[in-house]
């Protein structure tokens, strides 16, 4: 196949959507298809092969309907030789997915039937492993599965007790739906709909500039999509100097670096010397696909709770937390590396886990202390690793 489209012999699709509305679509109608296999189907991606009257034919992927995920493809594909990747991204699929996700939240609320203090995503399966290293700080009383519906969410939920008799509910989860770009918002979304005091977002991102390395843990200050700055604060930079003393142990074996704007991107893949070159204009220390959707999705919740004038009651304070995977190829600053998203050093990406999660918690320790908005009770909910964390 790669021989074919480096000879301009098939096209490409990516068709961002639902199979069954792929069939129907204007090239499918026109001739005859074929499904041939795909290594990836339990992503949920398809291959589906158009013989079409008097035109090439065309190999068509279809995989969830997100867009950064539809973006990501056509990148890839380009990269192999692909030059004009048609891009299809069906919207009545993606607004299909962001109810969806909402429907999974749903219905895991009403079996959980509890006001919900803290919402964090990523890293979720290493949770209790966090929390047996945490010095006695946290005991786990109880624990017990909620499936979601139709898979979109699945929640595993923790309750612990801290040494100050405060009760934290978790809900430790992920889905069995891809989650790239703006599934990831979707999520946080639906779960943003419970006012939630914080909710923190943990993930890999990679670091184009500075002295940044793989496995480093990155703290942004700033938040960006395209050229604009969001401006939302980041609850864990806010705390910075208070974290200093308590994460000490932690920078004993993990460097955390507290600052920078966080960029970005629809692909990974994405490390051409232009476009590196633009994050650096943009002074971009850490990208990744998701952050800073969710961090535009908590903003966007703060301003509805202050046009309904329940910002006190409403408003969600943001934490954000990166593990560095990646240094582009053609970065600048630090050449070639030993360690990449092809070459990963398990043992040295789980001490950076274990780290963000120690951050993530004393975050939630010193808001619940110093915040005077927090309850006795604090509930959490933890969605679990995403692809590629």
């Amino acid at each position: 196949v790669m021989e074919q489209i480096n000879r301009g012999q098939i096209d490409i699709e990516v068709y961002a959507g639902s199979a069954e509305r792929f069939a129907v679509s204007g090239d499918v109608t026109s001739g005859s298809i074929r499904e041939v296999p795909s290594l990836y189907s339990e992503w949920g991606i398809r291959k589906f092969l158009v013989h079409r009257k008097g035109k090439k034919p065309l190999l068509t992927f279809v995989i969830p309907p997100i867009k950064e995920y539809a973006e990501h493809y056509a990148y890839m594909f380009d990269l192999a030789g692909s030059k004009n990747t048609k891009v299809v991204v069906n919207q009545v699929d993606r607004r299909i997915m962001r109810a969806n996700f909402k429907k999974g939240a749903r219905s895991i609320m009403k079996e959980f039937d509890h006001p919900i203090d803290v919402v964090a995503m990523g890293y979720g399966d290493h949770i209790e492993e966090a929390l047996l290293k945490s010095d006695g700080e946290y005991k786990i009383l109880d624990q017990k599965i909620i499936k979601g519906a139709e898979g979109w969410v699945d929640a595993k939920i923790l309750t612990l007790e801290r040494k100050n008799g405060e009760i934290l509910t978790m809900l430790s989860g992920g889905s069995n739906k891809t989650l790239w770009g703006e599934a990831s918002e979707a999520m946080a979304e639906a779960f943003l709909e419970y006012n939630p005091k914080l909710f923190f977002f943990m993930g890999s991102a990679g670091a184009p500039f500075g002295t940044t390395d793989i496995y480093n843990v990155s703290v942004p200050q700033k938040f960006m999509i395209g050229k604009q700055e969001l401006g939302i604060e980041n609850v864990i930079y806010k705390n910075r100097s208070l974290a200093e003393g308590q994460i000490e142990d932690i920078r004993k074996s993990v460097r955390v670096i507290f600052g920078g704007t966080h960029g970005h991107t629809s692909s990974p893949a994405q490390q051409s010397i232009s476009y590196v070159d633009s994050l650096g204009k943009l002074k971009i220390n850490s990208i990744d696909v998701e952050q800073s959707l969710v961090a535009r999705a908590v903003k966007i919740h703060n301003l509805k709770a202050l046009q309904k004038k329940k910002y006190n009651h409403n408003h969600v304070l943001f934490g954000a937390i990166n593990l560095i995977t990646d240094k582009p190829r053609h970065s600048k600053s630090l050449g070639a590396h030993a360690h990449n998203l092809d070459n990963v050093d398990q043992g040295l990406k789980h001490i950076s886990r274990l780290s963000i999660l120690d951050i993530m918690f004393e975050t939630v320790r010193q808001e619940s202390e110093i915040g005077k908005v927090r309850h006795k009770s604090c509930q959490g909910l933890i969605f679990g690793l995403l692809p590629g964390l």
